[in-house]
């Protein structure tokens, strides 16, 4: 198991970590991520079923084009009283809009839509990478 300070220093990790929403224009490693992508495979799965995958984005002018297609799609949306949603549409809206905050690297996290445990699965595995990245500074 671990000593005293490394459960410290786990915990601290997932105490600290906020999503930031400001990022680095440059790349990052191929080294950390596939540290990332490795903690994201690790993550628990309902039954054992590791069927999420993940999707890595890292040219900026395909990241754009998506960017577009989401503003265009979610600017198009009804705003409904109450919805979660609401605040991406007004965001979207607004002129420099930018779902992932112009970031570099972009994972999507995927499993299959009948499996019923896939959406639990995958933020599982996007909260480990979440908790990676942190601890690598990133």
């Amino acid at each position: 198991m671990y000593s005293e300070g490394e459960t410290r220093i786990i915990v601290e990790n997932m105490v600290a970590r906020r999503s930031i929403r400001s990022y680095r224009p440059e790349q990052i490693s191929e080294e950390d991520l596939k540290t990332i992508l490795k903690c994201g495979l690790y993550a628990p799965s309902g039954g054992n079923s590791q069927y999420a995958r993940f999707i890595v984005v890292q040219e900026l002018a395909l990241i754009g084009e998506l960017n577009r297609l989401i503003q265009r799609e979610l600017a198009g949306r009804e705003i409904v009283e109450g919805q979660w949603m609401n605040r991406g549409i007004v965001r979207a809206r607004k002129e420099g809009y930018h779902f992932i905050y112009h970031a570099p690297t972009l994972i999507n996290a995927v499993a299959p839509r009948d499996h019923a445990n896939s959406m639990a699965d995958c933020t599982g595995c996007l909260q480990n990478m979440q908790l990676a990245a942190w601890a690598l500074n990133l």
